[in-house]
């Protein structure tokens, strides 16, 4: 009966700590600590195993928490570590849920558990998917978070990087660098680069590298994102600073341990202030470099000594005179620095007040756009090294790495000299120091076999390492790939672990044109790389990327060389652009402009390519020109069904201004003199301009039915869509606007002379008023009038640069 009571009472424990919990009576929840500190510690107060402490640590305020927190530690500090069901603990959440000051006084309690090596206390830091506060907090971007854990971390392991690898990964070979740049979290993936930089060249268990994810999200550059022309405006204005590194202050995080917050500090000065107080020290440093610039000026001149009487005297001269340039040279960079800073505050301020509409949206773009090619620069660059590490394993085993050669920057040749080749003794060099940099992980393992997964791309001859199961299979000895199948199952026939891609095609499919640009740029021998069966500029032709075309073509050895080549069915470039996907290829609107656009695409890379490319047949007898007829003709149907459909229900509103303009123009207000046959209100400006609004509307308006009539009776072939109809339908549209403008003037005026003794001065704005309607249907058929324009006009399309899943 005991037992059942005590029972009772951890439930009815649990029950009420939920309760205060979620109605957010904290101080209920730390009488309850005090009262049944062990029961209270242990209760589960939810169907995901949290207690009350981690719920407290994602939504209580921090006072409340430091309570908790004293009251857990008086009794055991394993109570700050206790795992819910998912295997987080208090630290997780904090981390997750971006309460830095929380963390630290979490953290702060790790000490005497880091200083032990044992891997399986290690290991209790990490919940069950193998994530630890390290991963959460680049996960969800906690940037001070991260700076924090790994200051904490790499203090506790004596500043070896080896023995905090594995808080960079989970179970599943994901690292806290592939999520930043998957959740587009770019500082603190630049943070990462900064303090691991052997993360850049790491895998998942797709063989997907944090590169290929960055190439994979073209959105994030400026090549992949559309902004209308106001906001383009407002972007060009706008001064994003690139990433800086930044360091944990060691004062702070001692002042929270203490009690203590870092908004005491941070936050003691409004953020208005706080730029006040900022420009008020520019302009200190200012006139301190002023000042002291004057002062050495009036020592030079009461200074006597300084003629240049004798040769000892111009010598001294000389050997001084390289002393005062570097300081003059000092004195303008300060000067520079500070001016700099001055106008870039008035900068900001004079932006945020003139385009201030949407202007930290914006900026939050232009930051986006700026710090992913950092981090693409990053990147690229950590491939150059030839003392990289190329992790090519599964990523579930972060300690399984390869050595590989610098197979960006050169090819292997053929007229490679043996001499060239590394000799035995270096290799046993190589091998050794290699050994001596291996994880603890690595050394660890008890069968010393390394199972690569495929790779596509090709390798220098002094790269090729055969794995154990080749030799064993070369050799048929059975039983050794039986037992390396069992220590190691890999499926042979599984092609979604193959990489079939370099990034630099990945980004040419997604038209990423600075990627493109600066991986050419820092490997020129990277343009020679396929996919399967096609190269970069077919794979920007079949994907529509304008833009990466273009620049391509400007490269001598694309016209010499690449636009020649086919793919496996013999398909050119020309062929592979005259087809159409799945998805629709073009941002603009209407089945009749995609078409329009899809013409245009198929000449520009016609007039590119060679003249024969025209007449060239693919493996199954088809010339780009049958293929393009083919492919569109069901955009063809849809197109002339949409232009139907817009002509008949605009042709309606033309005909029923014709009719209205037509019978007001016959009639004149204030009627005619009978003796002489003029409009008795004939020296009146408005009746002037009644009659010309009326005549406006009148010819326009049946202007704007014959053009919509012409598109009903056209043939809708596919060369109408070039120019013929998008014209009549950009004529139909703006003789209907013409028209409808020109009535409601025709009807204002006429109306005036009614009401111009009782409304007065009030006329005008109750006439404008009737103008709205107007004014709403412009804003409304604006958008798709902007788009005709832009694709009659138009050159080249724009393609929609959609990302490509990995």
């Amino acid at each position: 009966m005991e037992k059942d009571r005590q029972e009772v009472d951890h439930d009815e424990l649990a029950l009420n700590l939920n309760k205060n919990t979620m109605t957010g009576d904290w101080g209920k929840v730390v009488e309850m600590y005090k009262q049944h500190t062990l029961s209270a510690i242990e209760a589960r107060i939810n169907t995901s195993g949290d207690t009350a402490l981690h719920v407290a640590v994602s939504i209580a305020p921090e006072e409340k928490v430091q309570q908790l927190v004293h009251v857990i530690i008086g009794v055991s500090e394993l109570g700050l570590w206790t795992k819910n069901n998912k295997g987080n603990t208090p630290l997780h959440v904090a981390a997750s849920t971006g309460r830095l000051n929380i963390c630290i006084l979490l953290a702060a309690k790790l000490d005497e558990f880091l200083e032990v090596k044992d891997p399986a206390v290690q290991e209790f830091f990490r919940n069950n998917a193998g994530e630890s506060p390290l991963f959460l907090a680049a996960f969800h971007g906690n940037r001070q978070i991260f700076l924090y854990l790994h200051w904490l971390l790499l203090e506790a392991s004596d500043t070896n990087l080896k023995s905090i690898d594995p808080a960079y990964r989970r179970n599943d070979g994901e690292t806290a660098l592939h999520s930043a740049i998957m959740w587009e979290y770019f500082d603190s993936a630049f943070e990462i680069l900064q303090m691991e930089p052997s993360l850049a060249y790491a895998v998942n268990e797709q063989g997907i590298t944090p590169l290929d994810l960055l190439a994979s999200k073209p959105s994030v550059f400026k090549s992949g994102s559309h902004i209308g022309w106001w906001k383009s405006i407002i972007y060009y204005c706008i001064y994003v600073e690139e990433l800086e590194h930044k360091t944990v202050r060691k004062e702070l995080v001692d002042l929270v341990t203490k009690g203590s917050s870092v908004e005491d500090i941070t936050h003691k000065f409004p953020e208005n202030y706080l730029t006040c107080i900022t420009f008020y020290q520019v302009l200190l440093k200012m006139a301190q470099s002023v000042i002291e610039r004057c002062k050495g000026r009036n020592e030079d001149v009461e200074n006597p000594n300084a003629q240049n009487v004798t040769g000892q005297s111009e010598r001294k001269e000389t050997e001084s005179q390289a002393p005062r340039l570097v300081t003059k040279h000092e004195f303008l960079r300060r000067h520079y620095a500070d001016c700099f800073n001055i106008f870039r505050l008035l900068y900001t301020i004079f932006i945020r007040v003139i385009l201030g509409f949407g202007y930290e949206g914006i900026r939050r773009i232009k930051q986006k756009h700026v710090y992913s090619v950092q981090i693409m620069k990053i990147l690229v660059k950590s491939t150059k090294g030839k003392e990289a590490n190329f992790d090519f394993t599964s990523g579930s085993n972060p300690g399984q790495t390869i050595n590989r050669p610098e197979t960006w920057g050169r090819l292997p040749s053929q007229t490679d000299s043996p001499s060239a080749l590394p000799s035995e003794t270096e290799l046993e060099e190589k091998k050794n120091i290699r050994g001596k940099e291996e994880t603890p992980k690595m050394e660890k393992t008890e069968t010393p076999l390394l199972i690569l997964l495929p790779e596509k791309r090709k390798m220098s001859e002094t790269a090729k390492i055969e794995v154990p199961i080749l030799v064993a299979a070369k050799d048929g000895i059975t039983k050794m790939v039986d037992q390396i199948l069992q220590n190691f199952p890999i499926d042979t026939n599984d092609k979604s672990k193959e990489k079939t891609e370099t990034v630099i095609l990945l980004a040419a499919r997604n038209g990423i044109t600075e990627m493109v640009e600066y991986i050419l740029k820092e490997f020129p021998v990277a343009i020679n790389y396929m996919n399967k069966d096609k190269n970069i500029v077919l794979l920007a032709a079949e994907s529509r990327q304008t833009h990466v075309l273009q620049y391509l073509l400007e490269q001598e050895f694309v016209k010499c060389k690449l636009i020649h080549e086919v793919d496996a069915n013999e398909n050119n470039a020309l062929h592979l652009a005259a087809q159409i996907g799945k998805q629709k290829p073009w941002l603009i609107p209407g089945a009749a402009l995609q078409m329009q656009w899809e013409i245009k695409w198929y000449e520009f890379v016609k007039d590119n390519m060679p003249q024969h490319f025209c007449y060239q047949v693919n493996k199954e007898g088809m010339t780009p020109k049958e293929i393009f007829n083919e492919t569109h003709e069901e955009l063809v149907k849809s197109g002339g069904e949409w232009l139907n459909k817009t002509s008949e229900s605009c042709s309606v509103v033309a005909a029923l201004i014709a009719t209205v303009a037509f019978a007001s123009s016959t009639t004149i207000p204030g009627s005619i003199n009978e003796t002489n046959g003029t409009p008795n209100l004939e020296s009146h400006s408005m009746l002037t301009i009644f009659a010309i609004s009326s005549l406006v509307a009148l010819c326009f308006s049946i202007t704007a039915l014959f053009s919509f009539l012409a598109i009903l009776t056209s043939r809708y072939e596919q060369k109408d869509f070039r120019r013929d109809l998008p014209k009549k339908l950009l004529l139909g549209l703006t003789s209907l606007l013409v028209s409808i403008t020109s009535m409601l003037i025709s009807f204002c005026a006429g109306h005036y002379f009614m009401l111009r003794n009782k409304l007065k001065d009030k006329a005008f704005p109750v006439y404008a008023m009737t103008c709205l309607p107007i004014v709403f249907f412009a804003i409304q058929q604006l958008p798709l009038y902007v788009d005709i324009v832009w694709a009659i006009f138009k050159k080249v399309p724009r393609s929609s640069n959609k990302a490509v899943s990995l």
